[in-house]
């Protein structure tokens, strides 16, 4: 309570020292970071950092909406926060998310990222499958060869 406290009264660097300090009381914080999220360049980059540890993806959409274009280091940490918590979130938030990146015109071109496919998940077991069974196989052989020379 004291931090949020300081984080909506104090001034400046303070304020940005209190919103990180916000991280430490983690679900408890979360209300406190969003609406940081509507103060200054500081403050909007320590709120978009503190839900990216956090692991927050269901305030994507209002950290994409602090992304106004106006702070370039506020921009990068919205595009990283999509990056990093997108396919984390639900399918309303990744709605609600790509909303929010149409209307904002600094992220309207970021490529949103694809979860990896079914077909690619078999392919890759099929792969591991089959390396598998190529080392089997050449252990087997190794063990023969050791015990036809004795040493097994």
């Amino acid at each position: 309570a004291r931090w949020r406290l300081r984080a909506f009264g104090s001034r400046d660097g303070d304020r940005a020292e209190a919103v990180r300090q916000l991280q430490r009381a983690g679900a408890q914080g979360l209300d406190g970071m969003r609406a940081m999220l509507h103060g200054d360049e500081a403050c909007r980059l320590a709120a978009v950092d503190g839900l990216i540890r956090l692991r927050a993806a269901g305030e994507l959409p209002q950290i994409v909406a602090a992304a106004d274009g106006t702070s370039p280091l506020v921009t990068d940490a919205a595009a990283l926060a999509v990056r990093e918590l997108y396919a984390d979130a639900s399918p309303r938030v990744q709605t609600a998310t790509r909303l929010a990146l149409r209307n904002n015109l600094a992220l309207s071109d970021l490529p949103l990222p694809v979860p990896p496919s079914e077909s690619a998940r078999v392919r890759g077991l099929a792969v591991l499958l089959l390396v598998t069974l190529g080392l089997l196989g050449l252990w087997q052989r190794e063990r023969s060869l050791l015990r036809r020379a004795g040493w097994a």
